[in-house]
């Protein structure tokens, strides 16, 4: 196989795309199926949508998919006629295809199907941009699994194919999904900025529904500062109210305390406890400038009242709104952080940090933030090491190790007088985010090694099967291939990943991975999130 590629690469890189391949992209829908242990897409056509397709895409025409994605998406957008006619007037390089495209289409719209399309072409382009992100959607739907339901108790209520359905039922709307999307960007195509959009709301729905079904004081306990304010103005509250509801939280949040780790229950406050908040509240009502005064009994029901303002708030029926309006928004910790990044050398003090940690200690973050692993599958791979028998004693470790690295970031930020050091939960959860990117480049960069040592051949396989996300009839079509099965080849390239990964972690980190079965299935989710998302496979 690999002398085929090797002979037929040059040939197909000066390949266009293709009419049948252009159709199959805008009128093929997923159904996720088994194959070889992995659940994997397979592609049904919308017949319907071939023949509408057919007549309009002509053979000539030398613009890839993204092009006529962009043009579909221009047209489910706008219902003025002449919008295009203006915009391709003034369009970018990176627009150039939608020119093409557009100007052929003008000039063959006596055509019966093509007058039939540009009648309403709304309505058709949103079936076909519904059907051109079905990938999108199953890979966000994939990682998004791999690196957050599988891991954790959501495991029971939620399956692949549910994440996969919530997304596509989302990608139906695929103006909304897309209306940030920049058209003049030449660096992002519509698919890759629909995927990382999906998998963010694809989060936030799962949290959503995850929310409803929890006690009213795990709802309290677990709330934010942000969606608190949020809630209670879109119920009305005055100012005063509000403020007075907002210590009420906060003197709950300080004080409620519960050993009951059941997932979605928690028990109420005790008498003892609400007798307490009512006076920490009394304490903290003149320097909050807040003179209502309540009793100790009003204490619980102005709590439950918080929480049903919080529960509408969150089952409104702007949550999908809503949603997007978080998922497009770029002003958040991280952002600011990855810029301050760039005048603080903020990658040199946390690698400074990490060599200061005791040498398990390292290990240890790095098993956490980087392979992502469970406490209880740490524990079992470096239990001699750490002499720990219980997961909350390693939950401790990682904490006390995290909470170090954090106030010593902290520190030199702050002396750097950045606006953004407030120390509220974004800015945490900010610096958590850059701490699993800066542990994941630790695995990364010994991957990379192995990656140097493949065929361009490989490399090419494995950039068309996991970055381009062709199928496999695609593939070995581009390369004149008919008689080959593709998906055990690029399956022995991911194993030999993960088998560096393997001999790696036992000859230098000296980990004895026999310790935890499910350390097979971690690293053929990394290795496989890795090859998608950051290895650099085209040359």
């Amino acid at each position: 196989m690999g002398y085929q590629l090797a002979a037929n690469m040059r040939q197909s890189d000066r390949m266009g795309a293709s009419k049948e391949s252009i159709v199959r992209e805008f009128s093929t829908f997923c159904v996720p199926q088994n194959c070889y242990g992995y659940r994997v897409p397979n592609w049904v056509s919308d017949r319907s949508l071939q023949r509408m397709l057919r007549p309009i895409v002509r053979e000539n025409l030398s613009v890839n998919k993204d092009a006529w994605a962009r043009y579909f998406l221009l047209r489910a957008q706008q219902h003025d006629p002449q919008f295009l006619d203006r915009f391709v007037e003034t369009a970018p390089e990176v627009n150039d295809g939608i020119w093409t495209i557009h100007d052929q289409l003008v000039a063959r719209r006596e055509e019966l199907q093509t007058t039939d399309f540009l009648r309403e072409p709304a309505t058709i382009a949103h079936r076909l941009l519904s059907a051109y992100l079905q990938p999108s959607c199953w890979y966000a739907a994939q990682h998004f699994y791999s690196t957050k339901i599988a891991p954790s108790n959501l495991s029971h209520e939620y399956s692949l194919e549910d994440c996969f359905q919530i997304a596509a039922e989302n990608a139906t709307q695929s103006t909304k999904i897309l209306q940030n999307f920049q058209i003049g960007r030449k660096n992002t195509t519509i698919r890759t900025y629909a995927e990382k959009t999906l998998e963010k709301m694809l989060a936030r729905i799962i949290q959503l529904n995850t929310m409803r079904n929890d006690s009213t004081w795990k709802l309290l306990r677990y709330l934010s500062q942000k969606e608190l304010t949020a809630a209670l103005q879109a119920d009305g509250y005055t100012n005063s109210k509000m403020a007075q509801s907002c210590l009420i939280w906060r003197c709950f949040k300080e004080i409620y305390q519960t050993r009951q780790v059941q997932q979605n229950q928690l028990p109420p406050p005790t008498e003892l406890q609400l007798q307490e908040m009512h006076d920490r509240y009394r304490q903290r009502c003149k320097p909050y400038g807040i003179t209502t005064a309540i009793s100790a009994e009003s204490i619980l029901p102005n709590l439950e009242a918080i929480a049903q303002a919080v529960r509408q708030y969150r089952s409104s029926d702007a949550v999908l709104d809503r949603l997007l309006q978080e998922t497009h928004h770029t002003t958040d910790g991280l952002a600011d952080l990855m810029r301050v990044e760039q005048v603080t050398q903020i990658g040199t003090i946390v690698a400074q940090s990490f060599a200061e940690l005791p040498e398990v200690a390292q290990i240890m973050l790095n098993l956490w933030f980087g392979l992502e692993l469970s406490h209880a599958e740490i524990l079992r791979l470096l239990k001699p090491e750490l002499k720990l028998e219980k997961q909350y004693q390693l939950s401790r470790q990682i904490k006390r190790y995290k909470k170090t690295l954090v106030l010593l970031l902290i520190q030199k930020l702050a002396a750097q007088n950045y606006e953004i050091l407030q120390q509220d939960d974004s800015f945490i959860d900010a610096l958590d985010e850059y701490l699993s990117h800066y542990c994941k480049n630790y695995f990364y960069t010994h991957l990379d090694t192995h990656l140097q040592q493949l065929q361009s051949h490989e490399r090419l396989v494995l950039y068309l099967h996991h970055q381009q996300h062709w199928e496999q009839s695609k593939i070995l079509e581009r390369f004149n291939l008919t008689t080959i099965d593709l998906l055990p080849q690029v399956i022995r390239l991911n194993l030999s990943f993960q088998s560096h990964l393997k001999y790696w972690m036992k000859t230098l980190l000296k980990i004895d991975l026999s310790r935890c079965q499910s350390i097979d299935a971690r690293l053929t989710s990394f290795v496989e999130i890795w090859l998608k998302e950051s290895a650099i496979l085209e040359r």
